[in-house]
């Protein structure tokens, strides 16, 4: 898998070089810009049953490069916060009291990313020029640890003896055997703004993580992320 997508990153890159020089920026291209925005992410595979969405920022720059009359190459560099949250909770009571304990686990896993999509846009005229994107990222791990929330009640009350306990736990863990590089695959769609000096971008993207987080034989996680961006592009 990993070679598959180093031979397309690899493709797509030649075709930003040996694109045709004479075709000409319309106005609604641009060459470079800025972004910044939200990932909503989670991690998907074995064990990671109770899995909810994480909130986490992303912002990076980009290049964009038309390749042909309504296709254009867009090559970025992002910081992008993936993870997700996990909660498991368990309780009894019977007529002399209750036990409940939770754990709440949020998983801070961030990437340096340098994704590339191709933008096929609409035939439409106008101020805004919508498109649809796909293509694929590659990020390497700078950052994977565990925060733990540790949350305990027990209430005891016969009519005799009375115990009341409750105690909160946290601690952060770094998780061991990561994988280093990321490897997966971009859908998603978006708009170009025209205004005076440039293009304001806001696209909303799907990044589905093709190689395992963790570096293992027997498990199997893989990065899942919904990211909405703000973007401004230079002409």
């Amino acid at each position: 898998m990993k070679k598959i997508i180093s031979v397309l990153i690899f493709i797509c890159i030649s075709c930003a070089f040996t694109a045709d020089d004479d075709y000409t920026l319309n106005a609604k291209t641009f060459s470079w810009g800025i972004k910044a925005g939200i990932n909503l992410a989670k991690l998907t595979g074995d064990h990671m049953d109770n899995m909810d969405y994480k909130t986490g920022a992303v912002f990076g720059i980009f290049i964009n490069r038309p390749i042909s009359s309504g296709v254009d190459l867009k090559i970025g560099a992002d910081f992008s916060m993936k993870g997700g949250l996990q909660e498991e909770e368990e309780s009894e009571s019977d007529e002399y009291g209750y036990e409940k304990y939770s754990v709440t686990a949020e998983y801070v896993i961030n990437y340096i990313e340098m994704p590339l999509t191709f933008n096929f846009y609409l035939p439409l005229e106008g101020t805004f020029k919508p498109y649809i994107l796909a293509g694929c990222t590659a990020g390497i791990n700078t950052k994977a640890e565990a925060k733990y929330n540790i949350d305990y009640e027990y209430y005891y009350n016969d009519g005799y003896d009375i115990i009341d306990e409750e105690f909160h736990e946290s601690e952060v863990e770094e998780i061991p055997d990561v994988n280093s590089a990321d490897f997966g695959f971009v859908l998603g769609a978006g708009t170009g703004i025209s205004v005076r000096d440039g293009v304001i971008i806001l696209e909303l993207k799907y990044n589905r993580g093709l190689t395992s987080f963790i570096n293992s034989e027997d498990v199997d996680i893989f990065n899942d992320v919904i990211s909405f961006t703000f973007g401004y592009g230079f002409r």
